[in-house]
C-alpha cells in the first residue's frame, strides 16, 4: 500500500497501491473502527495514475483525491458513491 486516509466521520478509510484504491466501511452498528478491518473492500477506480502514490478524501467526504508520485502529476478527483 502506498496511502490511505479515514472518512471525516470516520466511517469509511481508503487505501492504495499503485494501480487502485480500496474503501472499507464501517457497518451500520458498529462503534468500534477496529471492525473496519473485517470488511470486503470496494475496489476504487482512481484513474490513470502511472505510478499512484496517494489518496485521501476531500473535506466533507463526497469525493477522494488521488495522485502519483511523477513530477506534474495530476491530481484526479474521484466521486464517491452516497
Amino acid at each position: 500500500m502506498t496511502g490511505g486516509d479515514i472518512s471525516p466521520d470516520g466511517r469509511h478509510a481508503i487505501i492504495c497501491d499503485y494501480t487502485q484504491g480500496y474503501e472499507l466501511s464501517l457497518p451500520e452498528g458498529s462503534a468500534n473502527f477496529d471492525d473496519i478491518w473485517r470488511q470486503t473492500p470496494e475496489v476504487v477506480d482512481l484513474g490513470k495514475r502511472p505510478h499512484g502514490e496517494s489518496v485521501g478524501y476531500n473535506a466533507d467526504g463526497t469525493a477522494v483525491y488521488a495522485t502519483s508520485e511523477d513530477d506534474n502529476a495530476p491530481i484526479i478527483e474521484v466521486k464517491r458513491r452516497q
